[in-house]
């Protein structure tokens, strides 16, 4: 889930020419996403919800802690599947 888009919008501030996309399940959020303009948007569950494409890179910060344990491997398979070539996962363990 990509909230409000903190990460969509520094990597846009960094490089404008990508092309982002995210997923939110959080439909206020979508919304403020879509008003932004920062890249294409899908309201719906990193579990189940995609693309119908792919990408260079496909990266989840600070998600996977909220996603239910046995629920991790579909997101796992489901970021892998719209990845062309890298996937990066980046958690936070207190």
């Amino acid at each position: 889930g990509c909230n409000i888009g903190a990460n969509l919008k520094a990597l846009k501030y960094l490089n404008t020419n990508l092309k982002l996309a995210g997923i939110e399940i959080n439909k206020y959020a979508v919304k403020l996403l879509e008003k932004d303009g920062v890249g294409e948007i899908k309201a719906g569950s990193v579990i189940t919800e995609g693309f119908n494409k792919e990408f260079d890179l496909v990266f989840s910060r600070g998600v996977l802690i909220h996603i239910h344990p046995s629920k991790i491997p579909d997101v796992m398979k489901n970021m892998a599947k719209h990845s062309k070539k890298y996937v990066l996962i980046y958690e936070k363990i207190d």
